[in-house]
């Protein structure tokens, strides 16, 4: 273990802590929920470094998240022409960026995304995925149903994968 590993952890610690502390303190600590919660980012973290053939499920996924953001700035270039480039870039015609401007680069990419994730819940493609989350939250850490992705009560009348 190197000293990265052990900042990583530290940092982990420390977020848990500033959770616990916007929450005024309130409450107890739930040592199940942050136990397995732990628990749960170490066997990912463990699945990431150990199983080679998990990271190159995690580059491919990379790539198709940023390929589909790519379409999106180029959809808003399209629409936008200068005011969405980047500072410094120029379009093919020569004509220079103006600067950021937040409303041109950083909107379109959210409303972009947020109609693909809207789609993808119209095709009933997002529910399978929020229903296995939910499924894994309410069993390992002891969540309710809205704790866990809000879903679990829902799909989990009708099985892990049925609609």
């Amino acid at each position: 273990m190197s000293w990265l590993n052990l900042g990583s952890l530290g940092g982990l610690i420390a977020l848990a802590f500033l959770a616990w502390a916007a929450g005024g303190f309130r409450r107890p600590v739930p040592w199940r929920t942050v136990l397995t919660a732990g628990g749960l980012v170490l066997v990912l973290g463990a699945v990431v470094f150990w199983l080679p053939w998990s990271r190159t499920a995690l580059v491919w996924v990379n790539d198709t998240v940023i390929t589909v953001l790519r379409a999106g700035n180029e959809g808003a270039r399209f629409l936008f022409g200068p005011l969405a480039l980047d500072p410094g870039e120029t379009t093919a015609g020569g004509s220079p960026s103006v600067g950021f401007i937040l409303a041109a680069q950083v909107l379109p990419a959210v409303v972009f995304f947020a109609s693909l994730m809207a789609a993808l819940y119209h095709l009933r493609i997002l529910q399978p995925v929020v229903k296995l989350f939910a499924l894994l939250f309410h069993r390992t850490m002891g969540l309710s149903g809205a704790e866990s992705l809000a879903g679990f009560y829902y799909y989990g009348q009708k099985g892990l994968l049925g609609m």
